[in-house]
């Protein structure tokens, strides 16, 4: 976008105790599908001749140590409604034509003269009129199936209203539309845009707004929002902070930069007014874009702003508030500057995600390294930004070359659908819960950053986006809200207990993290929650699959604790093929946290081969939350697990369910797990609780 005369760029008992990951649980076969699966048949050890085997420090030597699996059917559990898969490609309706009325003539009936003197001639009869006839408009014809829908990301793009004959054009453009300099009030254009757009996964524009009444707002109201197919595509507004706040130039570390100040009372009463503006003209629309039914709007260049701005803010949310709205605002505040600039972290929890419009600047080196730094720099700001509780919105660009436009000495960065490719790619790696991605730009021609079909590129940059889109998928959670919940294996159960089932387990989400509770009642068992996350899909097999989310305990493991210990924090990654092999194939881990065990606070990975838990890792058991990841590659049989970042050995294990109820669907499960900790024969059983949050599950084509 172009702001006159200012550059943009600018987790004592025998290891048998340890049972369970997810091979041998027993878990439902609803779930989400991308087409989400199994855990197994539950242990339950109470006859005397179990209990004569038990040892002080030990389990019972029939309670297998094996990790536990999750079959598509289950006994007990606690289902998650999903919605139904959708086809990739859902054909496209043809409009039939509206008939067209055909007029006819309709004589009027003859009248009889009334007794009149001879010399008054009889009434002429008269026509009906011919009614007049409206043309039905042609309907729009789709020439991209709309892909946008059909995937799990939210992909939006900076969209400039403000073209025509007289608007624009004639300042200068780098590149040339195929469908030549047009006019942003085109029907028919703004119908090819959203088609293009969402035919390459373009989910939502963010749409250049300049003020009340202005050009663009008329041309979004009354064009836009009446085109055929603005239904197909959600919007919401650009605010346009420096072509509506008043602002200054001043001297910064010997750079002039423009400031817009919001201890000014003109700033903040337009800022106020813009707003109310805005919710009463757009926010009701249905196709306004929303975030957890928050409108969402985003502000240009936030990082100019000065002032009291936490004040600024807090009276245009409560403003909002006032009008029914929750704002979502999104905010251009990130730039080359570090985030732990002090003062940073004050200003970045003012709003609800950050991104950086374009990270161009006068820098070269920058420039000649602009996709490599912009995502370095992007990974520090997303470090800093979530743990305040805000989003982090990656924001690419195909490349930047304002030199056409008015002259503009700015040093260009080269243009190529490559490097879009990569930065688009890699930039899917760093996407916070709302899943949203921004491009700048879809059509702002004076800068270079369009990725509309030209004549220079054709359809290459749109192209590079679907490809990017459609190669990989992205699913990811701040906390488990969605996730089933079902009765693991790895159980004991005292005499005169009644077996553990879904009454023993508990998961609780509180938005920012999920609470997984096991023997929630203290009785005299081991309890085993496995709470999991079911993708089906037929392809899964195709996919790397990629995991990770964080873990914590909410208190010490000690032995004078009798209301809460634990046994075990576990997670694993299975895929399940019921279509063909019937094999199960997982890796996971457990951390073990029993006080008494003589392994306490080792890391365990299942290993298929031996058929048993091995440890190969130490974690000294505390309150800090630490991370998981997990890695499988099918075609290279090749995996990794890792804790706060220390990777070690693994195996990709295979069971063969062959004979049992497991369904015969392709299914993906990522599982976090507890095992509250063995009672003995005669001890009071204990609660068990552990957090998990910002989860996040990728599936990569080999």
């Amino acid at each position: 976008m172009v702001i006159p005369g200012m550059p943009r760029g600018t987790w004592n008992i025998g290891k048998t105790a340890c049972v369970a990951l997810l091979i041998g649980a027993t878990l439902l076969s609803t779930g989400c599908d991308r087409k989400a699966g199994p855990p197994t048949n539950a242990v339950a050890v109470s006859t005397p001749a179990a209990r004569a085997a038990v040892t002080p420090t030990g389990l019972p030597a029939n309670v297998r140590d094996v990790p536990a699996s999750v079959p598509p059917t289950a006994v007990a559990a606690l289902p998650t409604a999903q919605p139904a898969a959708t086809p990739l490609l859902a054909p496209i309706p043809t409009a039939s034509p509206t008939p067209v009325p055909t007029a006819t003539y309709t004589p009027a009936p003859t009248q009889t003269p009334a007794p009149a003197p001879a010399s008054t001639p009889p009434a002429s009869p008269t026509q009906t009129p011919t009614p007049a006839f409206t043309p039905t408009p042609t309907p729009y014809v789709r020439k991209f199936p709309d892909i946008a829908s059909q995937d799990n990301l939210l992909v939006g793009a900076h969209y400039y209203p403000w073209y025509s004959e007289k608007r624009h054009w004639q300042e200068g453009y780098t590149d040339v539309p195929t469908r030549g300099l047009y006019d942003s009030r085109d029907e028919n254009l703004i119908n090819e845009h959203i088609d293009e757009a969402t035919g390459h996964g373009i989910d939502f524009f963010n749409i250049s707004w300049w003020g009340p009444h202005s050009w663009e707002d008329v041309t979004i109201k009354s064009y836009f929002l009446d085109a055929e197919l603005s239904d197909e595509i959600k919007f919401c507004i650009f605010y346009e902070s420096l072509g509506r706040l008043g602002s200054v130039w001043v001297e910064e570390n010997g750079n002039r930069n423009k400031r817009i100040d919001l201890d000014d009372s003109a700033n903040r009463y337009t800022l106020l007014s813009d707003f109310r503006y805005i919710a009463e003209n757009y926010f009701n629309h249905p196709s306004y874009l929303k975030i957890d039914g928050r409108p969402v709007v985003s502000v240009y260049l936030a990082r100019s702003m000065s002032g009291d701005i936490e004040g600024a803010l807090n009276e245009l949310r409560a403003e909002m508030k006032r009008m029914g709205f929750d704002i979502f605002i999104l905010a251009d505040e990130v730039y080359w500057r570090s985030p732990n600039t002090p003062g940073q972290d004050e200003r970045t929890r003012l709003f609800d995600a950050v991104f950086a419009y374009n990270m161009h600047s006068n820098d070269s080196e920058k420039n000649d390294n602009f996709v490599e730094l912009s995502l370095a720099k992007f990974e520090e700001w997303r470090a800093s930004a979530e743990p305040l509780g805000v989003e982090f919105v990656p924001n690419v660009l195909p490349g930047f070359d304002k030199r056409f436009h008015r002259n503009f000495n700015a040093y260009p960065i080269e243009r190529t659908p490559e490097n879009l490719s990569q930065f688009m790619q890699d930039s899917l790696d760093l996407l916070s819960s709302s899943n949203m991605i921004l491009i700048t730009s879809y059509n702002e021609w004076h800068e270079g950053t369009q990725v509309e079909e030209s004549i220079q590129h054709g359809a290459a940059f749109l192209n590079a986006i679907r490809e990017s889109v459609l190669r990989k998928q992205v699913y990811r959670g701040t906390d488990l809200s969605g996730w089933e919940v079902v009765v693991g294996d790895g159980l004991y159960i005292q005499e005169g207990e009644h077996p553990v089932d879904i009454r023993d387990l508990e998961t609780v989400h509180f938005g920012d993290y999920s609470e997984l509770r096991a023997n929630v009642e203290g009785r005299g068992v081991m309890a085993h929650n496995i709470t999991f996350k079911r993708i089906r899909d037929d392809d899964a097999f195709k996919f790397n699959h990629r995991v990770k989310y964080e873990f914590r305990l909410p208190y010490e493991p000690i032995k004078d604790d009798s209301e809460f210990n634990p046994q075990t924090i576990e997670g694993s990654i299975q895929v399940w093929d019921g279509a063909n092999r019937r094999i199960d194939y997982v890796i996971g881990f457990q951390w073990d946290l029993n006080p008494w065990d003589a392994d306490y606070g080792g890391i365990d990975n299942w290993f298929g081969g031996i058929k048993r838990w091995q440890k190969v890792g130490f974690l000294a058991p505390d309150t800090s939350w630490h991370t998981f990841e997990g890695y499988i590659d099918f075609e290279n049989n090749r995996t990794w697990i890792s804790i706060d970042g220390v990777k070690y050995e693994s195996e990709l294990h295979e069971t063969s369910r062959e004979g049992l109820n497991w369904g015969r669907d392709v299914s993906g499960r990522l599982a976090a797990e507890i095992i509250s900790i063995y009672p003995g024969e005669t001890s009071q059983g204990a609660k068990h609780s552990a957090h998990f949050r910002n989860w996040s599950w990728i599936w990569e084509p080999h």
